[in-house]
């Protein structure tokens, strides 16, 4: 992680807080969204950004236990909490990486769905990110990237509308 792009939310226990609330209000976007690619059991799956591991339990619940989840975050008391989430619902196909969304250290040509949630708007180099992404995919896999848009920005008391690497990137 670079300067840049170190974390600065809250992580670990204060932050699960913020990010279960923030995940019962999209999750069922996200489970829309994963079921229309076809998310399915046995799947090989990698969740990049995946913070507390909300995604990352629901994703090992799909693929089954013919199927595992890789789950990265750069943060390790993000991954800490994430642990005990999922060691509470007794998953065991669901593994916790410490690394850069910029490099993975996962295996490449190796997932049939590689996904991130709110992730590339926290970074400054979100294109390098999205390569690294695309390299973990086997032939035909597919890549989600599930983000906000803040492209209307008519609440600017409560978001900024400055120009950022990813509305750069996505040609906001």
């Amino acid at each position: 992680m670079t300067q840049d792009d170190r974390y600065t939310l809250a992580t670990g226990e204060l932050g699960a807080y913020r990010l279960e609330i923030l995940n019962r209000i999209h999750m069922p976007h996200t489970e829309f969204l994963l079921g229309r690619v076809g998310l399915r059991q046995g799947m090989q799956v990698a969740d990049i950004g995946c913070g507390t591991g909300n995604v990352s339990n629901w994703l090992a619940q799909q693929v089954g236990s013919s199927g595992l989840v890789l789950s990265v975050d750069s943060s390790s008391a993000q991954l800490q909490q994430a642990q005990r989430n999922a060691e509470a619902l007794t998953l065991n196909n669901i593994k916790f990486v410490e690394a850069s969304a910029y490099k993975t250290g996962l295996p490449y040509n190796s997932f049939d769905l590689v996904y991130c949630r709110f992730l590339l708007m926290h970074l400054t180099r979100p294109a390098d990110a999205v390569d690294e992404m695309r390299s973990l995919l086997k032939p035909n896999g597919v890549l989600v990237c599930e983000e906000a848009d803040f492209s209307l920005c008519f609440l600017r008391s409560a978001f900024s509308c400055l120009q950022s690497p990813f509305r750069a990137f996505f040609g906001s």
